[in-house]
């Protein structure tokens, strides 16, 4: 269960602006920089004591961030940020070049492992949230940034054209659709009193939804500008599961 009497210290902060005036990028300078040819192509585990600043360094790569200090990067404050951002490739040519966001395991998923389902039933259903929430986490933030949903699109994987269908298609928002539908189904699983026997289960929670293995990346259309960004996910806390 979550301990509703912690907080982290990043979670007083009221908004990006507050977030950067306040904190340094020597850890993710000295962890990542030197690694930024290897960080976005496979798992990267940061390990640490609680309090040790693996949130803060999560959060300092979440596009929303990004994209508040790429538009007051002129402030002498932000230099050391931009500067970590770009050596570790999250930032090229004064853009970001990766739409990534944070998701907390400490609630629901840990959830999904007291139930009385098959071993392989209980992973399917947890994968299969976490590529939903994150699906709908990097739209959002696009979103957020400005950019239209139409203009948003997925960029397959050159071997993966027969799973697009099962992720949405290729466009924004109906790829954020089917990304709700699934998270609808999988939550309404989660939250419930009783977990449902196999048979009840809906669909939507048990097909095949697997945009991490279909998508390469996001393409974004910004006036005459288009861009592929590199979607990335973190999984804050995830030994609790």
């Amino acid at each position: 269960m979550e301990n509703l009497f912690r907080k982290r210290a990043t979670e007083y902060l009221r908004d990006d602006e507050a977030f950067l005036a306040i904190v340094s990028p020597e850890s993710a300078q000295h962890y990542l920089a030197s690694r930024a040819d290897r960080l976005y192509d496979r798992l990267v585990q940061i390990c640490g004591s609680p309090g040790s600043g693996k949130t803060t360094i999560s959060r300092l790569f979440e596009y929303t961030t990004i994209r508040t200090m790429l538009r007051n990067r002129d402030l002498t404050a932000h230099a050391a940020i931009h500067a970590t951002l770009r050596d570790c490739g999250a930032v090229k040519d004064g853009t970001p070049r990766v739409v990534a966001c944070r998701l907390a395991m400490e609630t629901d998923y840990r959830g999904i492992w007291e139930f009385p389902y098959p071993d392989d039933l209980k992973t399917n259903l947890t994968v299969a949230l976490i590529q939903a929430r994150a699906v709908i986490a990097w739209i959002r933030a696009l979103q957020r940034g400005g950019v239209d949903p139409d203009a948003i699109s997925v960029v397959p994987k050159a071997d993966a054209s027969a799973a697009l269908e099962a992720i949405g298609g290729t466009q924004g928002p109906a790829v954020l659709r089917r990304a709700q539908e699934v998270e609808k189904a999988l939550y309404a699983v989660v939250a419930a009193l009783l977990p449902p026997a196999v048979s009840k289960l809906d669909p939507s929670a048990t097909d095949a939804y697997r945009p991490f293995d279909v998508i390469e990346g996001l393409g974004v259309i910004s006036g005459d500008k288009k861009q592929q960004l590199l979607p990335l996910v973190m999984l804050d806390d995830a030994h609790a599961l």
